[in-house]
């Protein structure tokens, strides 16, 4: 059986994981939802079980604007989600908190 039709110097090598992607993503949404509702955070020790669930929710709202973006991308190019959803989620949330805090 023949090797592969693409040639050594146009082969890439995909060193950037799914799952490596989508932690960054979740770890920058944990980041700024601690950052921007730091009441209602798990680390604050008086939070009650509906501070809890309202940062779970927070965290969840905080993910769906940059999947909203890497699904268009998606359907545009057809590769790279994980890696444009990781970064739509630092770039978005972080102007999005610098935002919030101008006054």
């Amino acid at each position: 059986m023949a090797e592969s039709e693409i040639p050594d110097n146009q082969k890439t090598k995909d060193n950037n994981s799914t799952l490596s992607n989508y932690i960054i993503a979740t770890i920058t949404a944990v980041v700024y939802s601690m950052a921007k509702y730091p009441e209602t955070s798990p680390i604050n020790l008086f939070a009650m079980f509906d501070d809890s669930i309202w940062f779970f929710g927070n965290l969840i709202a905080a993910l769906i604007g940059p999947a909203i973006f890497a699904g268009i991308y998606y359907l545009i190019k057809r590769k790279g989600f994980s890696k444009v959803f990781a970064w739509a989620t630092v770039v978005l949330l972080f102007l999005s908190y610098v935002g919030s805090r101008i006054e």
